[in-house]
């Protein structure tokens, strides 16, 4: 589903402003590094999913769960950065972006496909050798 003009620059500014949040803001939080690297606005403009992404990987379900346990007051927070671009803020979800862990792995699959194919190509090289052998 595409999104619309407004949705796409809604979700920009929410990325924008969520960021600059996380990096000062929400370190009483205990949030270490970490950035939203999407944002996905329903057409309505009623709900945003933000998707976080953190180093390192293994504090990105930790921080999500923050994010999540005190919306309320990133709402309120983010609520007062961008009071004059929205009527009605949107409510806030977090998802981990595991894009990263699953690029890696996409990446790790065309390296053993790739190994696969080497292992082949040698063998059909030692399989012609020994038929001319003969």
């Amino acid at each position: 589903m595409n999104e619309t003009t407004r949705q796409k620059k809604v979700s920009r500014m929410l990325q924008k402003e969520m960021d600059i949040l996380l990096q000062r803001d929400l370190k009483a939080l205990g949030i270490g590094m970490a950035s939203v690297t999407v944002v996905r606005i329903t057409p309505d403009l009623s709900i945003a999913r933000f998707y976080i992404s953190a180093f390192p990987d293994a504090e990105m379900p930790k921080i999500v769960a923050l994010l999540t346990e005190n919306h309320w007051e990133v709402k309120r927070l983010l609520a007062e950065r961008v009071r004059n671009e929205l009527r009605k803020m949107p409510e806030l979800l977090f998802f981990v972006d595991d894009s990263i862990e699953y690029a890696k792995k996409v990446d790790a699959l065309f390296e053993k496909l790739k190994k696969s194919e080497d292992e082949l190509k040698v063998n059909r090289e030692e399989t012609s050798n020994e038929e001319a052998d003969q």
